[in-house]
């Protein structure tokens, strides 16, 4: 018996294996992206963070402008997916049909598993004209914000990131919100209580998974690549005008990397590290909330 156990045991530790895996490679990773920052962190220090200049001619670097086309896209399309995808959670777990509910996660799924180009190429000859004749002119002449072009733009390009991530994040939260235990369904009913507050609840049961998701989606919205690219117009600028063409640290990583050399190379290293820094900051900010609100 005491050979079998000892067998057992010899086979869980097996399965460290993978797990370490997983660690030893985010390590590598970050030890490269860290390898590859020195030089242009040495030569010009954090300016590469806080200027607005990009001219490799005389090896003049500095992501400013890329930074906040980041974080304004990431989290716009993130506030504009969570009614979204959080909508379509209840909708598909509490009250559509059964044969609805099948076709419609079957939808969402096929949704998020879309190649992000093709959300790109519809973005920029499709959405983003129909936008800029309805909901684009509709803001301009209400808002106050002054639409400097039919084209790409920093809110386009949020616009698309939310279409992007809201199949994602509203399968991770379906998933979960299907997880709440029926005895919890049948205790909020046996106090009287409708189907508002036992969704109310629900969503308060699931409110770590809920961040969580998120996490997830913000992350994707982040390193979002292609379709980004060809929506929000590439180009260095820093405005509070989301109508006005912007850039991405990945956008500005894929347009320029296929030339780069000497310096300019390390640059880039360097704005793909300070991805790494946006995705664990606004980790921790979700996790400072679930503590809060604990």
């Amino acid at each position: 018996m005491i050979t079998i156990k000892r067998k057992r045991e010899k086979f869980f530790y097996f399965l460290l294996i993978p797990s370490s895996v997983v660690v030893f490679t985010f390590i590598l990773i970050l030890s490269v992206l860290v390898y590859n920052s020195i030089p242009i962190l040495e030569k010009v220090g954090l300016s590469i963070y806080t200027k607005n200049i990009w001219n490799p001619i005389y090896d003049q670097y500095g992501g400013l402008a890329a930074i906040y086309g980041t974080i304004v896209t990431s989290v716009l399309s993130v506030m504009i997916s969570i009614p979204f995808a959080t909508a379509f959670s209840i909708f598909v777990n509490d009250i559509s049909p059964k044969k609805v509910k099948s076709f419609l996660v079957n939808l969402s799924d096929l949704l998020a598993a879309f190649p992000t180009v093709l959300y790109g190429f519809w973005g920029l000859l499709s959405l983003g004209p129909f936008l800029s004749r309805t909901l684009f002119t509709f803001l301009s002449s209400h808002v106050g914000l002054h639409q400097t072009t039919n084209g790409p733009s920093i809110l386009l390009a949020s616009i698309i990131l939310a279409i992007m991530i809201t199949p994602f994040a509203s399968s991770l939260i379906r998933e979960v919100y299907f997880q709440v235990p029926r005895s919890f369904e049948e205790a909020v009913y046996s106090l009287g209580l409708g189907k508002w507050e036992l969704i109310t609840l629900k969503l308060s049961y699931i409110k770590k998974a809920f961040l969580g998701a998120y996490a997830l989606a913000f992350g994707r919205a982040v390193g979002e690549t292609v379709a980004v690219s060809l929506t929000i117009g590439n180009v260095l600028n820093i405005s509070p005008n989301l109508f006005e063409p912007g850039y991405t640290i990945s956008s500005l990583i894929i347009s320029q990397f296929g030339t780069a050399y000497g310096i300019q190379y390390n640059a880039m290293f360097a704005l793909a590290l300070f991805l790494v820094v946006i995705g664990f900051i606004f980790v921790i900010i979700s996790k400072l909330i679930v503590r809060m609100r604990s």
